[in-house]
């Protein structure tokens, strides 16, 4: 028998496990996910819990340090945007043809993605054509989706848009009522957005990861967890 309780502390899901330790751990694996606090047995839950809520500060700070790794490892491996690099649309993993000495563009075939550019350009502006292209296939899909999403949860936005950011995927402001959607989710397979979207539109009506959040992701997207678990 499991010897954890869950509890909620400042909106934050608390998963308490009891060890054979002298020392309180507070742990958080994944950014978006619950607190993880092993106690000693014997330590009263009410001295535990406020242990946790003197950690807000910490806990904030640990959150965005998570994130930011998430996006670490992709920046480490920025291309050139040089002929024969792969580079990926929608999950689908293409390779790119450079055609200098034509006006700035991209086009796809079924293996290809044939970038036009004049000569003498900088990686900074050949990356600008192929982020404004996947800007272009972001918007289509969002201006499609959303409300499909929107219909299926019963949840709302008053706007989207589209950003490059560096440290989310997402993000949801409850003052504007605008959800933001990571651009470099369009390299992705389109479910990753679709969960992206629903976790967002979870946001406006539950602001926090607590358990009334997740279970609005249980009832909206069930397989939710998967999903998050392969994006990294």
């Amino acid at each position: 028998m499991s010897n954890d309780n869950i509890f909620t502390v400042n909106g934050e899901e608390v998963v308490v496990k009891r060890k054979n330790i002298k020392n309180m751990y507070l742990r958080i694996k994944d950014p978006e996910g619950p607190l993880e606090l092993s106690i000693p047995r014997r330590m009263g839950v009410g001295e535990a819990l406020d242990f946790v809520r003197k950690k807000e500060s910490w806990i904030r700070r640990k959150r965005q340090q998570l994130r930011e790794s998430e996006f670490r490892a992709d920046a480490d491996r920025q291309p050139e945007y040089v002929s024969g690099e792969k580079l990926r649309v929608w999950g689908k993993e293409l390779t790119l043809q450079v055609l200098e000495g034509e006006k700035a563009g991209i086009r796809l075939d079924d293996s290809r993605i044939l970038l036009s550019i004049p000569e003498g350009t900088t990686r900074e502006q050949r990356r600008a054509v192929f982020d404004a292209f996947l800007a272009g296939e972001m918007q289509r899909y969002l201006k499609s989706r959303v409300p499909v999403i929107e219909a299926a949860t019963g949840l709302h936005c008053d706007k989207w848009r589209i950003r490059s950011m560096k440290s989310r995927w997402g993000s949801c402001s409850l003052r504007t009522g605008i959800i933001t959607i990571n651009l470099n989710l369009a390299t992705m397979e389109k479910i990753y957005t679709d969960y992206v979207i629903t976790h967002e539109l979870a946001h406006t009506r539950v602001p926090n990861h607590g358990p009334a959040f997740y279970a609005l992701m249980d009832e909206c997207m069930p397989e939710w967890r998967s999903i998050r678990k392969a994006m990294r």
